[in-house]
């Protein structure tokens, strides 16, 4: 059986609609994270930098000071997968330790609404939409 070529495009549409991003924001000390997989996009984020000054002597020796840095590496990742296997991604995500890491995690789907699938899904026509001349 042929499919027409307006049909085709749905169908193409249909597959887009079933990808998923995760989109995670970690923030380290440590600028190496293991494990995160190969696929996976990587976006810089600012780093900070904090520095102190700490006296070496508690007595009149100004002189005799120590500095230290403390650097913050952050980076958004996003991993494209598809909606059934978004469980299984966040599982993983769940399971998965970067000592001294902070996560945040976005999760996005974009749905489109086909009409012609609604009409029959609901049994009735919609009204079409209004439009400003």
């Amino acid at each position: 059986e042929v499919i027409p070529v307006k049909e085709q495009k749905m169908v193409k549409d249909h597959d887009q609609v079933s990808k998923a991003l995760i989109g995670i924001r970690v923030t380290s000390f440590d600028p190496h994270f293991m494990g995160i997989p190969p696929h996976t996009r990587k976006v810089g984020l600012p780093q900070s930098r904090v520095l102190y000054t700490v006296l070496r002597s508690p007595h009149i020796d100004k002189k005799s000071r120590e500095q230290f840095e403390m650097r913050i590496k952050k980076l958004y990742l996003v991993i494209k997968t598809d909606r059934h296997e978004l469980r299984n991604k966040f599982f993983w995500l769940k399971r998965h330790r970067i000592f001294g890491a902070q996560f945040e995690v976005n999760i996005s789907c974009k749905t489109r609404l086909d009409k012609g699938r609604l009409d029959g899904l609901l049994g009735r026509s919609l009204p079409p939409l209004a439009t400003q001349d």
